[in-house]
């Protein structure tokens, strides 16, 4: 399997790259920067995806040998990984002539985040359920939202999506979010806290799932890790809870089973990266 920044060959196939660099080229850095601001904001996401199509592209070059008997090279880049996670936007580009930018999906999928009376937020999502848009009106005790003429039907919303979230913003700041979250979840809102990092450790529904468990390295100590999120029969016990090998811990051992020998490892060793012995 080859994991590459641009690709096998192209214009910028020998040059450096990093998840900024794929997003950047990707578009999807242009949907997060404003217009009067290119500061970088969130986490990893071409590193993580290039991961990912590498692993199926993998798995499914195992089951075509295992079927068929023919073996497959495996190609992977970070720009088209990137690319391959924002087809949406594309899409709408492409078919609706919509131009791409920070509010284009919170506007058109109808989705907010409001702080509360405490400083806590809340993120909101009604997508395209009217009855979503009248359960938000109940839980904000706003039905007077409904007979706006900026708000009173779907296309309104979306493009007078700024003054909706002052409205939304407006009523969230009298209350706590404790009081707020127990209107949503009574009137069955699609609602979630904005936790920190801290705090997703400690939600129910985490805790429930068991989506977090104690490591202990022998040389990095003891960390919690994120668990795969797919069970198989409702469990995970075929997921061992064993700390990853240190960067190219198992080289030595890889190259052994590639059939390279004990020469070639030691010319590998000396001219590519440090072995484990």
């Amino acid at each position: 399997c080859s994991i590459t920044g641009f690709g096998e060959d192209g214009p910028y196939k020998d040059r450096p790259a990093y998840d900024a660099v794929a997003q950047g080229l990707s578009g999807i850095t242009s949907m997060f920067l404003a217009d009067d601001d290119a500061q970088l904001t969130g986490p990893t996401i071409a590193d993580n995806m290039t991961g990912y199509n590498a692993c199926y592209g993998v798995l499914g070059a195992l089951f075509e040998r295992e079927r068929t008997g023919r073996v497959r090279r495996v190609e992977v880049n970070m720009m088209e990984s990137a690319i391959a996670f924002i087809p949406d936007p594309f899409l709408n580009a492409q078919l609706a002539g919509v131009e791409p930018g920070p509010l284009m999906r919170v506007s058109a999928s109808q989705s907010y985040a409001v702080r509360c009376a405490d400083g806590k937020a809340l993120a909101i999502h009604m997508s395209s359920q009217e009855k979503f848009w009248q359960a938000m009106q109940r839980a904000f005790d706003r039905t007077d939202l409904g007979t706006d003429p900026r708000f009173d039907d779907r296309t309104k919303r979306i493009d007078n999506y700024l003054a909706l979230a002052d409205e939304f913003q407006k009523t969230a700041v009298t209350q706590p979010h404790d009081y707020w979250a127990t209107r949503m979840a009574a009137e069955d809102v699609p609602f979630a806290p904005v936790n920190s990092l801290p705090e997703v450790y400690d939600d129910p529904q985490v805790k429930h799932l068991g989506t977090f468990a104690s490591i202990t390295h022998p040389d990095h100590g003891t960390y919690t890790a994120i668990r795969r999120p797919v069970t198989f029969d409702g469990v995970r016990d075929d997921q061992p809870l064993e700390p990853p090998p240190d960067f190219n811990e198992q080289g030595e051992i890889i190259l052994r089973q590639l059939g390279l020998t004990e020469s070639e490892i030691e010319i590998w060793a000396a001219h590519n990266c440090k072995l484990a012995r």
